[in-house]
């Protein structure tokens, strides 16, 4: 059997593996992609992806510049394919896939097709790549970008020609990924340091770091941007990820899987600390170089962000997907240490299948509650709209208390769904988000809102805590206006009240 499948390995092109590979990746992350509904973050993808594009532009020299690129792209699959969860969220689906393919070509030139394949299979399972995979952002763009960026350089190394055009075409690729992501170029300092210990003398690592300072160069636009836009993400200040969002839920999403993963991880690295030990690193070859690019890969970005964070807020878990593709090669090192003993070979195939086959079963509670109805960071956008699309009548009005951080604003669920507020009447309106240079709309308070007087009934919706408190002067002003709670109905994190008039004087 193991003698079939390797002569089997070696007949069909990497590339077909890669592609196979590639499409059950993206499957796996487009399966229930339109779950859950839509949350603040994409809340921003998709209102930014509508508004014409002559008025993004403003929009984009306040906020948001560094999704910019992406913001156009969505514009025009959204022209293509509508606004709904599955084809806004599609794009990372593919993307997912294209990482999984460059990750069978990457492992498979670096050591050869089991790795690669096991590699790019535990990449697909991976609970934070599930759910980038699954939403309307560019990280799972940006991440594939990253892993081709590292695989075209592997190429240009092992070139014995100086092929100008092709190191320009990889600057300008890597400047690109970073105007989808600007993190992406935290993959230099990773890339530098993993040649250094190849070869110190070798012009490959000036060759790297010539034509990766013209990438940096070329993201000087994008990076001023960030950097004027820096107070945008002051917020994280707030949210430090602790030890449990650093070592579960930043890759792995719950600790069963977590548990299973790093003790993968941690026989990857006592394998490779035994491998330097015995052979020295040079000495080693491909059986050091892939798991210290790839541990490089995983640590370095992380360990930066966090140094960076202590002058500027700037670690998040979700900055540090482009790290996924190492984790996942790191753990089929791991699984490939236990199993390379293990005779005969069909025994030590079926223990790997196993070791991957549990890693997918500790994972599937995060994939499973990923495309929950609330999915996504506990929203409920699109049950606020369902809510009153199914009760409300043309000619009623919805009022939206909006005391609450932007991307949380209950209003975002008319934005979002507008089919369900068709013929409501919106009077906290001020300026449709589309005729200003931000993201949202701009409103009046709640309770500073005049219902028209040919209006009966409200529909009155208040998201997050604390809402008996906050929603009181809101039911006050509505009652002098003549309006009594008629009915409530309690969401996931949103409150939906319907009001009607008493008062027909």
């Amino acid at each position: 059997m193991g003698t079939l499948l390797r002569d089997w390995l070696a007949r069909v092109p990497r590339t077909v593996f890669a592609l196979i590979i590639g499409v059950v990746a993206a499957v796996i992350s487009a399966i229930g992609s339109s779950g859950a509904s839509y949350w603040g973050d994409e809340a921003a993808s998709v209102m930014s992806a509508i508004r014409p594009l002559d008025t993004l532009w403003p929009v984009l020299g306040n906020v948001d510049a560094v999704h910019g690129l992406y913001y156009v792209f969505l514009h025009g699959w959204i022209e293509l394919f509508g606004a709904g969860e599955f084809a806004t969220r599609l794009p990372s689906a593919i993307a997912v896939g294209a990482a999984a393919t460059g990750i069978v070509m990457l492992v498979w030139r670096m050591h050869g097709p089991r790795l690669a394949i096991t590699a790019a299979l535990i990449f697909a399972i991976l609970p934070r790549v599930t759910n980038m995979g699954s939403e309307a952002r560019g990280y799972a763009i940006a991440t594939a970008g990253v892993v081709w960026i590292v695989y075209g350089l592997v190429r240009l190394l092992e070139s014995s020609r100086r092929n100008r055009g092709l190191w320009w075409v990889w600057a300008a690729g890597l400047a690109l990924t970073a105007t989808v992501f600007m993190y992406s170029l935290l993959i230099l300092p990773v890339l530098g340091l993993w040649l250094l210990l190849e070869s110190t003398r070798s012009p490959r690592l000036w060759r790297t770091v010539r034509y990766g300072s013209l990438a940096m160069v070329l993201s000087i636009p994008i990076l001023a941007l960030g950097f004027s836009e820096r107070g945008q993400i002051g917020f994280l200040a707030n949210r430090p990820p602790g030890v449990n969002g650093v070592l579960v839920t930043q890759w792995f999403g719950n600790l069963n899987m977590a548990i299973l993963a790093w003790a993968l991880i941690l026989v990857a690295l006592a394998h490779l600390v035994y491998t330097l030990v015995r052979r020295g690193y040079r000495a080693a070859g491909t059986t050091a170089s892939l798991p210290m690019l790839a541990l490089l890969w995983m640590a370095l970005p992380p360990i930066i962000l966090g140094l960076i964070s202590i002058f500027s807020p700037s670690y998040s878990q979700r900055y540090l997907s482009m790290c996924t593709p190492a984790v996942a090669i790191l753990i089929a090192w791991g699984i490939r240490a236990i199993v390379v003993r293990v005779k005969p070979r069909l025994l030590s195939s079926a223990l790997g299948a196993v070791l991957v086959l549990a890693l997918a079963a500790t994972g599937f509670s995060s994939y499973v509650a990923q495309r929950g109805p609330n999915g996504k960071d506990g929203s409920d956008f699109r049950q606020i709209a369902e809510t009153i699309g199914a009760h409300a009548k043309p000619g009623d009005a919805v009022v939206f208390n909006d005391d609450i951080r932007p991307s949380r604003k209950p209003r975002l669920a008319l934005r979002l769904y507008p089919d369900d507020f068709t013929g409501l009447k919106d009077p906290g309106l001020v300026t449709a988000f589309d005729q200003t240079a931000h993201l949202w709309d701009v409103t009046r308070p709640a309770d500073e809102t005049t219902v028209p007087s040919d209006v009966s009934t409200v529909w009155y919706v208040i998201s997050g805590s604390k809402k008996d408190e906050r929603q009181a002067a809101d039911l006050a002003a509505l009652a002098e206006q003549g309006f009594e709670v008629e009915k409530k109905v309690s969401l996931k994190r949103s409150r939906v009240l319907e009001l009607v008039r008493t008062d027909t004087h």
